[in-house]
């Protein structure tokens, strides 16, 4: 919005400068005073590049967790810090967003390690170095990971008990006895059959209008 207006300022002016359009007493209260005009263009770098940083953790096409962390890094040593010169609210504007990332992510703390973005940013190739961390806080984000891919390989293997053993060996058993009642199923199957096609045999030797002769 600032950007807009700081395009359209001469416009504006003449807008309200035109008695045709705006009356006196509105032109009084929607003026800005030239120090308004110096705060905002002073603010307008700063508001660009929360913008961009919003935009870049905001956005529907990817997963924008593991950039949490670097574009918090940007923010904090290249377009927040206080630069010489700036005006007394630009300053203040500057520190207190600092203040609120810090305080909010901690982005300087070694317990900030278990938090899922910063394990994220170490997983995605783009910011696997962790360049925006310090030593400590990078060693403690790897130990996080290895602690949690040891405890996925332990949940992997499967846990081998007395219960299992015999329920293993109790498994094995109605196996066996389940193909052993098969085989005998199977036999008498067999038998069935070579009866029933005897009595076939014997049924086609009946003459029609006769009798079987033994």
């Amino acid at each position: 919005m600032f950007d807009r207006l700081l395009e359209q300022r001469w416009a504006v002016a003449a807008v309200l400068s035109d008695r045709s359009v705006t009356t006196l007493s509105d032109a009084r209260t929607l003026d800005l005073a030239d120090d308004s005009w110096i705060v905002m263009e002073e603010m307008l770098p700063v508001l660009r590049s929360l913008k961009c940083a919003t935009t870049a953790l905001c956005g529907e096409s990817g997963v924008s967790s593991s950039m949490i962390y670097p574009v918090t890094a940007t923010l904090l040593t290249k377009h927040l810090p206080v630069a010489p010169g700036e005006s007394k609210k630009v300053a203040e504007y500057k520190q207190t967003v600092s203040v609120s990332l810090k305080r909010r992510l901690k982005p300087d703390k070694v317990k900030s390690a278990k938090n899922v973005p910063f394990i994220a940013s170490f997983l995605d190739p783009r910011h696997k170095h962790l360049k925006f961390a310090n030593d400590a806080l990078r060693d403690a984000v790897k130990a996080r990971v290895k602690e949690l891919l040891s405890a996925l390989g332990a949940d992997a293997r499967p846990e081998i008990t007395e219960d299992s053993s015999s329920s293993s060996e109790s498994a094995r058993g109605s196996s066996a006895r389940g193909s052993a009642a098969r085989g005998v199923c199977s036999d008498q199957e067999t038998t069935i059959r070579q009866q029933v096609s005897n009595a076939n045999i014997v049924w086609r030797r009946i003459p029609r209008g006769g009798t079987c002769n033994s």
